[in-house]
């Protein structure tokens, strides 16, 4: 699909309701109206190439200025309202315009111009521009800047009609994806008031949603507070997972409590996109690439993704392309045939006196455990061994075993080193930052 096509499919939607946003339903009708109101009120002295920043939510304004920058072929920079990161994220892309929602309204504030050559080379070629800030669990955050086109690649007006929730963000990429998702196909969106368990799961009952992409952190909270209302989830049909790793136990639950629902994960980055994969029949978690758009490669365990959808590159940071143009996701994997397992990311891995030690396996050991509802695995220095595994457990207030008889669980499934040298008890939910875990 490309833009052409996905506002002639906004167009020929007019009629049907695309969005619900704290009890109101908005027709395609009103988004298009919404765009001529938007492009009259703030654009309409704007230059093609012009990068803006668009600080809001999702809801029916910030999508229809969202469109009006794939429209205008101006440079998008999707931030979170309010967020204590926007002024400076607002300076690492280079932003010209501001527009910070405001009740329905947007303020606008101008600022002083500031080039890149990427930028100027999207604007020279006359291309809609999309700038993305990974999460920064790895360290600074980096700005990617993609070809807006090249993100409906991936997208069909052919593809089925379905209601989604818009859980992701709106700065986050798959939320994007998500709403494109809608849009290319004549669906229904779903903005949340909040992300808790309760408000998600009653918006998705309620509104008889069929999609529901989300995250393992997500679930798991789901499970912990009982939110879920299994009975009541008659109309949903499919739910994704992405953004972390999935506990092999958690997953074996969910498909447990859901046998008659899709449960799939999904895979992509900030800088290659969304990529297609289809899950192992068998192996939990195990999935291969089938995707047109990308090429891969493993080096050394370490996976590296072609995309057709990649970014150009950072404002911000080196080049994290190689020679032939594939991108070191720093993944670990191990491959059976063309179907693959990621163990976490190469930076996760702890090193124990020259073992491997994979977090996410000791963490789903450790959560298997009654008790334990949740665990975070890192590695911590040591005089004679370089590191050794410490864990940070979340426990039930049942939980009574001692770190001693923990240890003696954990050594009936686990090799030596990989054992926690110490565990460290934390009340409420681990941290997390957008959906990925601090290690």
């Amino acid at each position: 699909m490309n833009s052409e096509e996905l506002f002639s499919k906004i167009d020929n939607e007019r009629e049907k309701v695309f969005l619900h946003q704290k009890g109101i339903h908005y027709t395609y009708l009103n988004l298009l109206e919404e765009m001529e109101r938007l492009e009259r009120l703030y654009l309409n002295k704007v230059d093609q190439g012009t990068v803006v920043s668009i600080e809001a939510d999702f809801s029916l304004q910030s999508i229809a200025l969202l469109l009006l920058v794939l429209k205008k072929k101006l440079i998008g920079v999707p931030l979170i309202k309010n967020s204590a990161e926007n002024v400076e994220s607002v300076k690492e892309a280079h932003v010209q315009i501001r527009f910070i929602e405001n009740e329905g309204e947007f303020i606008r504030e101008n600022l002083v111009e500031s080039k890149h050559p990427f930028i100027q080379e999207l604007k020279d070629k006359k291309k809609a521009g999309l700038i993305v800030f990974s999460t920064g669990s790895t360290g600074k955050r980096k700005a990617s800047l993609h070809d807006f086109e090249r993100q409906l690649l991936r997208f069909s007006s052919s593809a089925q009609t379905r209601n989604l929730v818009l859980f992701l963000f709106f700065d986050h990429l798959g939320g994007i994806h998500t709403l494109l998702h809608v849009l290319s196909t004549g669906g229904r969106a779903i903005c949340l008031d909040d992300h808790s368990p309760e408000t998600v799961w009653g918006a998705i009952i309620k509104n008889k949603i069929e999609i529901l992409p989300t995250s393992p952190t997500f679930l798991k909270m789901s499970l912990l507070t009982g939110a879920l209302k299994i009975d009541r989830l008659t109309n949903l049909k499919v739910i994704s997972f992405g953004t972390e790793p999935m506990p092999e136990s958690t997953l074996k639950r969910l498909k447990k409590i859901f046998p008659d629902k899709k449960i799939r994960q999904t895979y992509g980055t900030t800088e290659t996109g969304s990529i297609k994969i289809v899950d192992h029949p068998d192996k939990l978690n195990w999935f291969k690439i089938d995707d047109p758009n990308v090429e891969y490669k493993i080096v050394k365990d370490i996976l590296f993704i072609k995309s057709k959808c990649a970014m150009l590159g950072y404002l911000n940071a080196d080049s994290p392309f190689d020679d032939e143009g594939y991108y070191n996701t720093r993944d670990s994997v191990i491959s059976d045939g063309d179907y693959l397992l990621i163990n976490g990311r190469k930076d996760d891995i702890i090193n124990v006196g020259g073992q491997k030690v994979l977090p996410p396996e000791v963490e789903d050991v450790l959560i298997s455990i009654p008790g334990i509802l949740d665990a975070t695995v890192t590695g911590k220095e040591h005089p004679i061994f370089g590191h050794v595994v410490h864990a940070v457990i979340q426990v039930s207030d049942e939980f009574s075993l001692s770190e001693t008889e923990l240890k003696k669980i954990c050594l009936q499934k686990l090799s030596f080193h990989k054992i926690p040298l110490e565990f460290k008890q934390q009340s409420g939910f681990l941290p997390s930052n957008r959906n990925k875990k601090v290690r």
